[in-house]
């Protein structure tokens, strides 16, 4: 069973570094910045639907990670997953791997659930075609000697769709403000949306 919950997300991250010189009154600012900002963090779910096949991402996070420009309010998450590893979040087949299932034996979802989609849909921005993304398990070291027996990756497939387009849809926004910013202080909304009542 597929569950869509609609979520919409700020999440709230700080991270004063050591390389940053700041006096404690930027410090003292910050906190308090960093603490109003979480105080208005949370989730807000409208609706739960079920036997949701796919999605279509509204945007892609991009293959380059913003390591150092503070001030470019872009994606603050872009980090954990960039370009394909994105899109395979998504899917069924990354949830399958080996190494979730065994962070699952906790029962972190029960057994019978099934965790990711079938397909998620995006826009190329290159050729502004649509393309559907599948993925598979496989072993690669038991045909080629040069991966480890045992070794499992996903492999992600697309092709060009005319198929209609999934219903519901999932984009993210940088939510944080210059003032956010000056003190290293990042949040982002994610939102899932029904495409068709908006």
């Amino acid at each position: 069973m597929l569950v869509l919950t609609g979520i919409a997300v700020a999440l709230i991250l700080s991270s004063i570094t050591s390389h940053v010189y700041a006096e404690s009154k930027d410090i003292a600012v910050a906190r308090t910045l960093f603490q109003q900002r979480c105080n208005t963090a949370g989730e807000t779910i409208k609706r739960t639907v079920e036997d949701v096949d796919g999605l279509l991402l509204l945007k892609i996070r991009s293959r380059n990670i913003n390591y150092s420009q503070q001030f470019v309010l872009d994606d603050p998450y872009g980090r954990d997953l960039t370009g394909d590893g994105y899109m395979e979040s998504f899917l069924g087949a990354h949830h399958d791997l080996p190494g979730h299932i065994e962070r699952a034996e906790g029962r972190i979802a029960p057994p019978q659930r099934q965790v990711g989609y079938m397909y998620v849909d995006a826009s190329d921005p290159k050729d502004g075609k649509r393309y559907r993304y599948t993925g598979f398990i496989e072993q690669p070291g038991l045909k080629d000697p040069r991966y480890l027996k045992g070794y499992f990756r996903v492999v992600l497939v697309s092709s060009p769709t005319s198929e209609p387009a999934p219903r519901y849809g999932v984009t993210y926004e940088d939510i944080s403000t210059a003032d956010d910013r000056r003190y290293w202080i990042a949040g982002s909304s994610l939102k899932v949306i029904d495409l068709l009542r908006n």
